[in-house]
């Protein structure tokens, strides 16, 4: 079915490959080019925008800027007319969000992932050390701010349900946040540490990670792919158990690297990419190889697990037994 979009396939390409529309993922062949319409700008409080996504369970984009190292939230009244913004960021956001190149909704918005072009040197004040990887955070919409339906922390997400926590969102003393009354801070609830110059990343809605750390098989609903700058690979994170706020256990995940599947990375230029598939056949994972100048299609599901990407928890990390 034809749809305008604003997208047609700029190519005669051969029989076997189908041109796809970057907004839908909808066949692509006959769709119609309108003329683009101005729905924010840096008045809305864009600082260098490198991704946009829409929040699974509201009328919201997302907005990831790289120059403030955070997002601005478009509430939207109709599909192109602001209603509100709120500007988020971590509060340790030269970390954490530093140089946000990249964010990644889980399916029913339950949490957000976001991934940093950033060799770690905490806004230029040391040393680069390469510590750097996905942050997650919680964002089911909770009376303005964000966290979780109830007090569980992987309950689904019902925005604004009379049993949700924003512990998503914190004010500067650490307490959760009254949006209408003061700033909110965005808190994480786990980072992992082994993928810095991230170029982009996408979540995987209902994935299965096999062995690792964890014996057997493990459904978490928080694996997320990611193009990785530094030494141009893909790899796959599966925080399987987030620590929650107020932690910084971030041992527990199941982290592989696909070393085989070459990317070249453009510094400060995205290199996004998108689970997709049409119906009736399976995922596939579409990389914007910018460098390259090229998407390249992989098949999450091929590759032979030979070892894990991370160092065993216990020779690189303490005891967080007590640690918060």
């Amino acid at each position: 079915k034809s749809q305008k979009l604003g997208y047609r396939c700029p190519f005669d390409r051969p029989p076997a490959m189908r041109c796809f529309s970057p907004l839908l993922f909808a066949p692509a062949a006959d769709l119609i080019v309108d003329q683009p319409t101005i729905v924010a700008t840096a008045e809305h409080g864009l600082h260098k925008p490198r991704d946009i996504k829409q929040h699974p369970r509201a009328a919201e984009l997302w907005v990831a800027n790289m120059d403030d190292h955070g997002a601005t939230i478009l509430r939207m009244q109709d599909t192109a007319t602001v209603d509100t913004t709120m500007r988020l960021r971590d509060r340790a956001f030269y970390h954490y969000m530093a140089n946000v190149s990249a964010i990644a909704f889980s399916a029913d918005g339950r949490t957000l992932t976001t991934c940093q072009e950033s060799r770690n040197t905490y806004n230029n004040s040391m040393r680069r050390n390469y510590f750097m990887g996905p942050t997650i955070y919680e964002t089911c919409p909770c009376n303005g701010g964000y966290g979780r339906a109830s007090e569980k922390m992987n309950s689904s997400c019902v925005p604004d349900a009379s049993t949700c926590q924003a512990v998503g969102t914190i004010n500067m003393e650490g307490d959760i946040c009254d949006p209408s009354k003061e700033t909110c801070w965005l808190i994480h609830s786990d980072m992992l540490h082994e993928g810095p110059l991230c170029m982009g990343a996408a979540h995987e809605d209902k994935a299965v990670t096999e062995g690792g750390v964890h014996v057997g098989s493990n459904m978490s609903d928080t694996v997320v792919w990611y193009n990785e700058g530094l030494n141009e690979q893909l790899m796959r994170f599966d925080f399987l158990s987030m620590h929650g706020p107020g932690s910084l256990d971030h041992r527990t995940a199941n982290i592989r690297r696909y070393w085989d599947v070459k990317l070249t990375r453009r510094e400060a230029v995205p290199g996004h990419m998108i689970i997709g598939s049409e119906a009736g056949e399976k995922n596939m994972l579409y990389i914007s190889d910018t460098g390259a100048g090229r998407v390249l299609v992989v098949d999450p599901a091929s590759g032979e697990f030979a070892r894990l990407a991370q160092c065993v928890p216990d020779e690189c990390y303490p005891s967080h037994d007590n640690y918060q």
